[in-house]
C-alpha cells in the first residue's frame, strides 16, 4: 500500500479568548462585546473604527447595559494533514476518505492509498457514507 507524501503534518491547536460584553438591559443576548484582555481591559487602538466608536458610546451610556462582563472562550480544534499525490497534486486529509483532484486516487486520514473503490463493501466494514466522505 503506498501513501501520500505528508507536506503538512496533522497539527492540533488550542487557543483561548476574551470578549467584553455589555449587554442590552431588559434584552437577553443584545448588545456588544469586544475582544480584552483576562481583566477586561480593552485596547482601543486594535479596535477597527467602527468598533471604537461603539465601545465609546457603550462607556458613555453605561446606564442602558447590564454590568459588563467577561467572557473566556477555551477553542480546540485539529488541522488536516496536507499530501502531495503521486500525480503532484495536493489532497487535504480531514475525512474518512479523501480524493485527490489530480487522478482520483483515494487515501484515508493518515494519507495511505486505498483499493480501487469497486473492491469496497459491506464486508470490509464501509458504510455508504464512509465511502462518499460524507461527515
Amino acid at each position: 500500500m503506498s501513501a501520500l507524501r505528508i507536506i503538512s503534518p496533522r497539527r492540533y491547536h488550542e487557543s483561548t479568548e476574551h470578549r467584553l460584553f455589555f449587554e442590552t438591559k431588559g434584552a437577553h443576548g443584545g448588545g456588544y462585546s469586544f475582544a480584552c484582555d483576562a481583566e477586561g481591559t480593552v485596547d482601543v487602538d486594535k479596535l477597527p473604527a467602527a468598533a471604537r466608536i461603539s465601545y465609546t458610546r457603550c462607556l458613555e451610556l453605561a446606564s442602558y447595559f447590564e454590568e459588563p462582563r467577561v467572557e473566556t472562550r477555551h477553542n480546540a480544534w485539529t488541522e488536516a494533514a496536507v499530501g502531495r499525490c503521486e500525480c503532484g497534486a495536493r489532497v487535504d486529509l480531514d475525512s474518512w476518505t479523501n480524493t485527490c483532484d489530480g487522478c482520483g486516487a483515494d487515501y484515508d486520514k493518515s494519507g495511505f492509498r486505498l483499493a480501487e473503490r469497486s473492491q469496497w463493501g459491506e464486508e470490509t466494514g464501509e458504510t455508504a457514507a464512509d465511502i462518499l466522505g460524507v461527515r
